[in-house]
C-alpha cells in the first residue's frame, strides 16, 4: 500500500494534486502512513471532533483528498452491496455520465417515486439520524437516488433533498435551488456547515459548470463517516442506505 509522501510522486495530476492538498495539512509523521491506514485514521479522529471545533475544515479537507486518491488508484468502493447484475443500459445517454438527470425530473419524476415533494418542508431529525433510509433506482442509467431531510442551520428550514448516492465523489453536493430553499440568503462560495438526516457535515455547492449543476449528491465522506452500507437491488429497482452492523 503507498504511502502519502508515494502518492505525491504519483504520475497523474489528479493525483498528486489531491495528496499535495492533503500533504499541506498532514504532520510529518503522517506521510510515512499508508493512504487507506491514513483514511481510517482520520475518519475516526473526525467522529470525536466536536461541531465547532476549527480542526474539523483541516480533517474534512484531508479525507476529500484523501478519499481522491483511493477512488482513482484502487478504484471500486467499498460501500455497494448488489443484488443482482446492473442492467445494460441501451437507451442511456451518451457523454457525460448525469445528462439523464435533470432537476425538473426531480420535481415531476422523482417525487412520484419517492412519494415525497421535493424540496418539501421536512421534520428535523435527531442527532445520527433516523436509518435505514429507503430509496429507488431513478433513470435508464439506474442510479441510486434517496430522500433525506437536510438542514443548513437548527433555526433555518429542513427541507426534503433527493440525493444521487456517489460512493465515487468524495463531497456532499447541494444546488442552489436546495440553498435557497434552505433559507440561504445567497449561495456559499466554499463549503459550509450543514445537517444531513441527523449527521453534521460539510456541502458545497454542485459544479455550476459541471455536467451536474443542479443535482445534489451524497458523496463518499459522508457515507464513510456514518459506516453506510448500501444495498441496490436492481430486479425491484430499489436502494436502502444504514449503518453497518
Amino acid at each position: 500500500m503507498y504511502t502519502l509522501k508515494q502518492v505525491l510522486e504519483n504520475p497523474d495530476p489528479q493525483i498528486a494534486c489531491a495528496a499535495a492538498n492533503a500533504a499541506h495539512h498532514a504532520p510529518p509523521d503522517m506521510m510515512d502512513i499508508p493512504v487507506q491506514q491514513l483514511l481510517d485514521q482520520l475518519v475516526e479522529q473526525r467522529s470525536e471532533v466536536s461541531d465547532h471545533d476549527p480542526e474539523l475544515s483541516r480533517l474534512d479537507g484531508m479525507i476529500i483528498s484523501l478519499m481522491t486518491i483511493t477512488r482513482k488508484m484502487f478504484s471500486a468502493g467499498p460501500y455497494d452491496i448488489i443484488r443482482g447484475s446492473p442492467p445494460s443500459s441501451p437507451e442511456a445517454p451518451e457523454g457525460s455520465m448525469l445528462q439523464d438527470l435533470k432537476e425538473i425530473n426531480m420535481r415531476e419524476e422523482a417525487s412520484g417515486l419517492l412519494e415525497v415533494e421535493y424540496l418539501s418542508t421536512a421534520v428535523p431529525v435527531v442527532v445520527g439520524g433516523e436509518w435505514p433510509v429507503h430509496g429507488v433506482l431513478y433513470g435508464p442509467c439506474k442510479r441510486p437516488l434517496v430522500c433525506l431531510p437536510t438542514q443548513l442551520r437548527p433555526n433555518s428550514p429542513c427541507i426534503n433533498v433527493f440525493y444521487l448516492v456517489d460512493t465515487g465523489a468524495p463531497a456532499c453536493e447541494v444546488s442552489p435551488a436546495a440553498f435557497s430553499a434552505m433559507g440561504a440568503d445567497a449561495v456559499p462560495p466554499r463549503a459550509t456547515r450543514a445537517t444531513i438526516n441527523g449527521v453534521h457535515c460539510h456541502v458545497h455547492l454542485c459544479a455550476q459548470d459541471g455536467n451536474h449543476p443542479d443535482i445534489p449528491v451524497l458523496g463518499a465522506v459522508f457515507l464513510t463517516m456514518m459506516g453506510a452500507v448500501l444495498t441496490v437491488n436492481y430486479k425491484l429497482s430499489t436502494v436502502s442506505l444504514c449503518h453497518a452492523d
